[in-house]
């Protein structure tokens, strides 16, 4: 024990990490049963996966549980993203609880790598359990064989290979446990396959030390050795700066979505109260409605020239829960032009990446919140001169709303207008997945959100194909809710067969696809910086309506503009059936725009 208190003391391991003695609650089970057995106990309601020969004694266990529900994908990259959809949909009611993957050795587990990176990059909590080849033939290479401990090291917050079956039920919660904590993201746990056949034994001794140095290359472990006394040093430091600044501004990550309603309703208290305006990352719309008047929309890349100049013309930023991600700030020495920057954010990792600070607060941004509006000055109580100043922002903001609207052509079936529809004929509260292109970023521009969580996208991996499996996680999390997911057809031609997943298990999402032939980002990049060189970014798809009505999906296809309001129709007419709506619509270019290498001030409006 004197080791592990060496352990605990200087690699900042907390005791909550230390197993407990065995139980013998789980005495006389096989490995297999221990995983079902945990997953009930978890209070996991879905598992998504495809079998293989070395997690086959598991899957024998899942079809004679009644604790949750199986869903038997066609690819296990998918099945990772359905768990993600699953994950970031449960916390619109309220709940921080991973999504689960079960698959195979070999390239079952390969194949779960994108979701997992994806996972870790826009921080959704999944845990991924695997089979393993045997322990008598690790390390010979034997059949469906992958060394997966070093594969996911660099894409996990955690990841641990069960040696014992005795160990298992410690692994299996603790890896909840880690998904879900500080900065939540995915786990990977790698079970061979005798360790799912053996038998629990509580009389054996248990060896703490070994998993206990495991736990150390945890990710998030802080830079900083007491982040506590750098908040009170800093607090008092933040709080005067907000209460002087003249032309302050949030800029809201994802960190204010996951953390929850408390989070959300104490921004929109500061923004009322002390007259401070907003702009958003792609992750965090929805925070602050669209319909919000002190809601400046997404900056960055894509983002609204409002958000973009607004951004540049602050003298304060007050960074809440996002990592100042290079397509959201621009060229880096150029962003805010010289504002003054609060960054808040429960992971010191995130810290400094692509700017540097000047005050620096570590926590839950729903804690830190609470703290700042103690102190933070309401405008009656705000000095006349800095009202003066920021009733000038707001009236210089108005103007800039004015002046920039969000527009497209109202005569084209294009993608800006089937978004806009659907988003009023949803009154903006349905559950939105996209895939990436395109459609993902005139989805964020033109639907207009209502809650925090509400659009799954696939962020800082950019992942193409995310849509129609994350799509199908969310409608299982949310039942009740309409899901629609906007997706062009680069992406569809990737994940769209499961599609026959939402069929044969009867999930009833709505998959809105805007086809125009092209990887239409690929394609604008092409004409911006290639000479229009269209090198491969050209598609031929398939007959949409034919393969849907394969899979035994209603389907339906809009060709003119005419008739979108019909086809709307029949999409949203039966909320528990899935359907496809493929919408021939016209090419055209995403705008605004922030060239690479270029400061947010210089957008493009077109």
């Amino acid at each position: 024990m004197l080791y592990l208190r060496k352990l605990i003391k200087f690699k900042h391991i907390s005791t909550k990490y230390i197993r407990p003695f065995s139980s013998n609650s789980y005495n006389g089970l096989s490995g297999s049963d221990i995983i079902t057995k945990v997953l009930g106990k978890q209070k996991v309601k879905t598992v998504f996966g495809h079998p293989g020969g070395a997690i086959l004694p598991t899957y024998d266990k899942i079809n004679k549980t009644t604790d949750f529900r199986f869903v038997f994908t066609i690819h296990e990259q998918n099945a990772t993203h359905m768990a993600e959809g699953h994950a970031k949909a449960m916390r619109i009611n309220g709940l921080s609880k991973p999504g689960v993957a079960l698959v195979t050795s070999g390239p079952g587990a390969t194949n779960t790598v994108t979701g997992l990176q994806d996972a870790l990059m826009d921080h959704i909590p999944i845990v991924v359990i695997a089979g393993q080849v045997s322990s008598s033939v690790l390390n010979t290479r034997a059949f469906q064989e992958a060394d997966m401990i070093n594969i996911t090291k660099a894409c996990t917050k955690w990841n641990y290979q069960v040696k014992n079956v005795n160990d298992l039920p410690f692994i299996l919660n603790k890896a909840f446990d880690i998904s879900i904590s500080g900065c939540p993201g995915p786990v990977f746990i790698d079970v061979p396959k005798d360790v799912q056949n053996n038998i629990y034994d509580s009389t054996t001794k248990l060896n703490n030390t070994d998993i206990i140095k495991d736990f150390i290359k945890i990710d998030g472990s802080p830079k900083i050795d007491d982040s506590s006394k750098i908040e009170d040093n800093n607090m008092q430091k933040a709080i005067n700066l907000i209460n002087s600044s003249k032309r302050p501004i949030f800029y809201l990550g994802q960190g204010v979505a996951i953390s929850g309603n408390g989070c959300n309703s104490k921004i929109l208290k500061l923004m009322n109260n002390a007259l401070i305006p907003a702009t958003t990352t792609i992750h965090a719309l929805g925070c602050i409605p669209s319909k919000h008047p002190l809601n400046l929309g997404m900056l960055g890349m894509h983002g609204t020239c409002t958000a973009n100049y607004s951004i540049q013309d602050a003298d304060l930023i007050i960074g809440v829960g996002g990592r100042f991600d290079d397509r959201v700030i621009g060229t880096p020495s150029t962003f805010g032009n010289g504002a003054k920057i609060i960054h808040i954010d429960v992971n010191p990792n995130n810290v400094g990446l692509t700017i540097k600070p000047d005050i620096v607060l570590i926590g839950d941004a729903n804690d830190i919140l609470s703290k700042l509006m103690k102190n933070i000055h309401t405008h009656e109580l705000i000095h006349p001169d800095i009202l003066n100043n920021r009733d000038n922002w707001l009236f210089k903001i108005e103007n800039l709303i004015k002046k920039f609207p969000m527009k497209y052509p109202k005569d084209k079936l294009c993608q800006q207008l089937v978004i806009s529809k659907v988003s009023e004929r949803t009154n903006g509260n349905a559950i939105v997945s996209t895939g990436v292109g395109q459609h993902q970023m005139w989805t964020a521009q033109h639907y207009k959100w209502n809650y925090p969580n509400q659009l799954i996208s696939s962020g800082g991996l950019g992942t193409m194909g995310f849509g129609v499996p994350s799509s199908i996680g969310a409608k299982l999390a949310c039942p009740d809710k309409t899901v629609i997911c906007f997706d062009g057809d680069g992406s569809f031609n990737m994940t769209g067969i499961e599609l026959f997943t939402a069929v044969k298990e009867k999930i009833g999402v709505k998959i809105v696809l805007l086809n125009n032939n092209s990887l239409g980002m690929v394609r604008q990049w092409q004409d911006a910086y290639y000479g229009g060189n269209h090198s491969c970014s050209e598609t031929t798809n398939p007959d949409y309506v034919k393969f849907a009505e394969s899979l035994g999906c209603s389907s339906s296809r809009c060709k003119k503009i005419s008739d979108l309001d019909k086809h709307i129709d029949l999409l949203l007419q039966d909320d528990n059936k899935p359907y496809l709506l493929i919408v021939d619509v016209e090419e055209m270019d995403v705008y605004p725009m922030v060239g690479p290498g270029k400061a947010l001030d210089e957008v493009i409006y077109e």
